[in-house]
This record gives structure tokens, sequence and C-alpha cells, in this order.
């Protein structure tokens, strides 16, 4: 192995490593804040060349499974309760950090997933994946604070009593009521619509996705 080689390789993953602890936190509250220009930002980023994208961010899927990692070590140390009904597959993933992680992603990956498609739907457009792309990474931009504060309010509900489950509870349900109120907002920047039907559409998607992803844990619990 050619040791300069080497050198710039492990130059390079210091470099990455040492960008995302500043770009995580910076596209992290980019989303929170000005969450419909960072939704922009993605769709626009999908349409560049592949060099040079996301040069000011951390990309959308990488961005969620960092978070996903994230969410996994506050539920660490926080002592979080496994299921105690899970069958032997959720047990298995339940036990490895790493199938976890996967598991989560592929979970909260289909709140970006019906966003997109519905907004495809509603625009006439064939799903491809070149259609599909940009807006599955805005949306997956947007999942993220939804990810993570969901994660924080169900360890909180997780405690079953007093304070933690009073915060838990609100967390949960401001992170509902900010992830809809984007999507609406979304929804009529998009299509030009109302913002009825813009509440409307984004409510739609987020009980599609919700079902969805009940009817995968059940599956995955009962094998």
């Amino acid at each position: 192995m050619d040791p300069m080689k080497l050198l710039r390789s492990l130059e390079e993953f210091l470099f990455e490593a040492i960008a995302l602890l500043f770009f995580y936190p910076v596209t992290f509250f980019r989303i929170l804040f000005k969450p419909l220009a960072t939704m922009r930002y993605a769709e626009s980023e999908e349409r560049m060349d592949q060099e040079g994208r996301y040069n000011a961010a951390v990309s959308p899927p990488l961005l969620l499974v960092l978070t996903l990692v994230l969410a996994n070590f506050i539920g660490v140390a926080a002592h979080a309760p496994q299921p105690q009904s899970a069958g032997p597959f959720a047990k298995m993933i339940f036990d490895s950090p790493q199938y976890l992680v996967l598991f989560r992603g592929l979970l909260f990956s289909l709140l970006p997933l019906v966003g997109a498609v519905t907004l495809l739907g509603k625009q006439n457009v064939a799903v491809s994946r070149n259609a599909l792309r940009p807006y599955f990474f805005a949306q997956c931009y947007l999942t993220v604070p939804f990810t993570l504060f969901m994660t924080l309010g169900g360890i909180g509900i997780a405690r079953g009593e007093g304070t933690p489950l009073l915060m838990g509870t609100v967390i949960c349900i401001a992170c509902c009521l900010w992830l809809i109120t984007v999507q609406a907002l979304w929804f009529k920047a998009k299509l030009s619509r109302s913002l009825l039907a813009s509440v409307l559409t984004a409510l739609g998607v987020f009980f599609r996705a919700a079902l969805y992803l009940v009817l995968v844990a059940v599956l995955v619990n009962w094998l």
C-alpha cells in the first residue's frame, strides 16, 4: 500500500470528521428555524452536478443517520426501556445498535417518502428516481428534528409517570405540530393552493406515514 495515499486518505477522513462537528449543528438549527429555506436548498443541490453538492451543509440522508445514532446514544444514556412484548426478530433489532439505527432509519424514511410521492401525485408527475430524489431529500431534512425530538419525547413517555411523562407528551405534540405546519407551508408553496387545502394534504401525509410506520412496527414485533 502506498503510504502517501494512506496519509491523504487519513487526512481527508479527519477533515470530514471535524467538518461534521461544525456542519451538523449548523444544518440542524437551520432546519429547525428556517425549514422551508433548507428544503429549497436540498432541492437545488440535488439538481446540481455531483461535485460540490452540500458544500455548506450535511447531506440529508447522512444527517438523518447521524441523528438516529445520536438518538440511540441518548436512549442508552437515559436507560430507555425496551418493549416488553417484543418478538424474537424485534429483540434481535433492539439488542443491536447497528440494526436499531438501520430499522429506525427505514421507519422514519417513510415520512419523507410519503411526502415526496404525494407532491408528485398532486403535480401529476410520474414517480421516478430522478423526479423523487429532490423532494425526498428535502423531506429528509424536515424529518431530522422530528426524529430527534420524538425520540426525546418517547423516552419521557416511556417513564410512564410524573414530570417525564408530561414533558415527553408536550415535546411529542409540539414536534408533530411543527412538522405538520411546515409540511402545509411546503405544499402551499409547491402547489399554489389554499392554506386549508395544504393543511389537509399535510395531515394526510402525516397520518398515512404514521399508519405505515405502525404497520411495519407491528409486523416486525410479530415476526
